[in-house]
Order: C-alpha cells, then structure tokens, then sequence
C-alpha cells in the first residue's frame, strides 16, 4: 500500500469533524468519508494514512488485522452515479481475478470489497 506515484499525499492531516457516533467518521455533502487517522474503518481495517482523493473518492493506507499486512483500501463517494460504477469495476477486477488467478500478467489484486456507511470500499494489495 506504498509507492503509489504520483497521488496527492495528506498522510499528516486528520479529517475528523463532527462525530455521529461512527468511531470520529462522518460523510459530507459530496459524498465523500471523513476519516480519523488511527481509527478503525471496520474491526478488520485500522486506518494508518490517507493516500490520496479522486473524483471516485478516497484511498486509505490501513492495517488488515486478520492477514497482518498494509493493504490500501480504496473508499468510493456515497453516491449514487459512484456506487453503481465502483460495482462494475469489483466486478471487471473479479472477473480478471478468475482468467489470472496467480496474478501473473500484473493487474492489481482485489482483496476484499464490502459496504461501509453506503460506501463501496475495495481492498487491495
């Protein structure tokens, strides 16, 4: 989950504000997940660093507690238009898994994808 080119780094800035009773996370108005450094986005996936924000939505730097490794975990925008092309993309990365199971031809690997708060979120390597 490091080395990823030439993204826009905040590793030093939280983005808490008003909490709702979602371990310090609130969305906002453009659908986007606001993120408290050293939370946890689930049990699973603590929260280390944000790696960087899109259009689509967020990328996160966190630590997967049950594989014991950096994964990055990309968290689309709670919007409608996003969630519906975040679901064909699972789908595409799905599909590539299953003609290159051993990851040979070097497509990124999908290691998880599951709904948080109406957010589609991928895990990758």
């Amino acid at each position: 989950a490091s080395g990823h080119g030439n993204r826009r780094h905040s590793r030093s800035h939280s983005r808490s504000r008003s909490s709702s009773g979602s371990g310090g996370r609130t969305g906002d108005n453009e659908g986007h997940l606001h993120v408290v450094l050293g939370a946890d986005l689930t049990p699973r996936y603590k929260i280390l660093a944000e790696l960087g924000e899109g259009t689509f939505g967020r990328v996160l730097e966190c630590w997967d507690r049950i594989t014991r490794r950096r994964v990055a975990v990309k968290v689309v925008r709670a919007l409608d238009r996003y969630t519906a092309a975040a679901r064909i993309e699972v789908d595409v990365l799905r599909t590539l898994q299953k003609h290159d199971p051993t990851g040979s031809h070097g497509c990124v690997q999908l290691l998880d994808e599951f709904d948080f708060q109406r957010h589609v979120c991928m895990v990758f390597e």
